[in-house]
């Protein structure tokens, strides 16, 4: 499989939210896609393509919602429900203060579709019915998920870390970025929020660098 397209990493001081060159254009979500796409371990199970779903399906969701990882990871079946043009999420616990993030919405159309469609294969995996499952099941016994025991975070950082070279929180940095300049108009208190208790960060670049274009910013 091609490697995808690096996304550039440029160091720069803070700056106000405005003059943060964020390019939030086409480029950056097939770069997002392209990235997902190389989320491939290398597992010898003969159920492999299940294993690549999930935790290609795990990185989607982050960028979606930019939950924590540990967040994602206990998330259960019932959390979810599908529309024809969304997806719905409700009821988060985020791990600053217990608060909730009591719906969230994973679209079906626009530039971030095509990470719910993504989702979407794994979640359609899950029956309705099975309620109480985990979202992101540890390994295959027998042929079948343990959806009673969820991955750790330990094996999500291995497998994230070697497959794309970054860290899982580099994506709830990402999802704070879109949300935050596209859908809330830099208002920093709308993206609290969506985000859930903590500080907005959209004064400061990315953690891992900047997202864009593969040229400099003009600074």
């Amino acid at each position: 499989m091609a490697k995808p397209k690096q996304l550039l990493a440029v160091e720069h001081d803070k700056r106000a939210t405005k003059e943060i060159p964020i390019f939030l254009d086409e480029d950056l979500y097939r770069n997002l896609e392209d990235l997902i796409k190389s989320i491939e371990w290398p597992y010898k199970s003969e159920h492999r393509a299940k294993l690549v779903i999930r935790d290609k399906a795990l990185v989607a969701l982050l960028i979606l919602t930019g939950l924590r990882i540990s967040e994602a990871l206990r998330l259960t079946r019932k959390q979810f429900k599908a529309y024809a043009d969304h997806i719905l999420l409700v009821d988060v616990e985020t791990v600053k203060h217990g608060e909730l993030r009591k719906k969230i919405i994973l679209p079906m159309r626009g530039n971030l579709a095509r990470f719910t469609r993504i989702f979407e294969a794994l979640l359609n995996q899950i029956p309705e019915a099975n309620g109480d499952s985990c979202i992101f099941p540890s390994a295959i016994t027998r042929g079948i998920f343990n959806y009673e025991r969820p991955l750790t975070r330990f094996r999500v950082h291995s497998i994230i870390r070697k497959t794309c070279d970054k860290m899982p929180h580099w994506f709830r940095a990402v999802a704070e970025n879109i949300y935050g300049r596209k859908v809330f108009r830099n208002n920093p208190y709308k993206l609290k929020d969506f985000m859930g208790p903590s500080e907005p960060k959209l004064n400061r670049s990315l953690r891992s660098g900047y997202l864009g274009r593969r040229r400099k910013p003009n600074l």
